[in-house]
């Protein structure tokens, strides 16, 4: 089972900075926002925990929000419960081909209960919040050609295909805990792109460019990225028409040139800059002969 301190950096929002603390009796967790200007996210991740609950999907939960609050520093917090369970590496390094499937299928499930209501959004939306997103992170892209290039890519867009749903919104591998055959999805976020394709941008985020993996510490066991392979292959051969779609691959930019804001540690720095120029739409801007 996962123990403590493994459990606050999996619910630590990755790099933003928020706060997190576990009871004393060890039944809940509180998280608070690392800032002022943080408190309208945190927020909003509260409500979307709390729209996800009730949303009752077989096979995924997510932790019962105990309450809200503000302390005296003027930062947002709220406790949830303290869900026991095993983090990815765990999980993927012990588990069976069976209960590997099972995850997969719970994936596909939570998928296709986000697409039941989804409508579609328009190649204006799409690309204003796309653009949008783009010039709120410039000044921390290092590469401006291709920041370029990707904005006149956005700019040139005739058509969509991205859905407008309710997502998770940073469902990574590092914000799911395996718990007693079901799976728990933790740090909800709010995103641009309100979209389950984000989610499936977040997922190939892990299992194909192994984003949480690189940043653990170094281990040289394969089993987790093979079993990770393994699972993204079964998203692409599901949803192949927008995994493959040029959509995807402005939104998998976007969300690795989102990081840099947030990154402080050179190892990070060093992640980011060797897995755009793995992207396909950063490949497309590399060839000089133009794709």
């Amino acid at each position: 089972m996962i123990n403590q301190e493994r459990l606050l950096k999996s619910l630590s929002g990755g790099l933003s900075g928020c706060k997190l603390s576990i009871s004393y009796d060890g039944r809940f967790v509180t998280k608070t926002a690392a800032n002022n200007d943080y408190n309208v996210r945190l927020e909003r991740q509260v409500e979307k925990q709390k729209k996800f609950k009730k949303m009752l999907i077989e096979g995924i939960e997510c932790p019962d929000i105990i309450g809200t609050g503000k302390g005296r520093d003027g930062l947002d917090y709220f406790t949830m419960e303290y869900v026991i369970g095993k983090d990815y590496k765990d999980f993927l390094n012990c588990s069976s081909p069976e209960e590997i499937l099972s995850f997969t299928n719970s994936i596909f499930t939570y998928i296709e209960s986000m697409r039941l209501t989804e409508s579609i959004y328009t190649v204006e939306e799409f690309s204003t919040a796309c653009i949008e997103k783009l010039e709120s992170i410039k000044k921390y892209i290092p590469d401006l050609l291709f920041f370029e290039f990707l904005n006149n890519k956005i700019l040139c867009m005739t058509k969509t295909n991205i859905p407008v749903s309710f997502c998770h919104g940073d469902l990574t591998l590092s914000n799911i805990l395996f718990s007693n055959k079901k799976i728990f999805f933790l740090d909800f976020l709010d995103s641009y792109i309100e979209s389950w394709v984000v989610d499936l941008v977040k997922l190939k985020q892990d299992l194909f460019y192994f984003w949480s993996y690189l940043r653990d510490d170094n281990d040289s066991d394969m089993r987790p990225i093979q079993a990770s392979i393994k699972i993204w292959n079964s998203i692409e051969e599901k949803y192949p028409e927008f995994v493959f779609s040029e959509e995807f691959k402005i939104l998998e930019a976007l969300n690795f040139l989102r990081i840099y804001p947030y990154a402080r540690e050179k190892k990070d720095l060093l992640i980011i800059e060797t897995t755009l120029k793995k992207l396909p739409i950063y490949e497309e801007f590399n060839n000089p002969n133009g794709g």
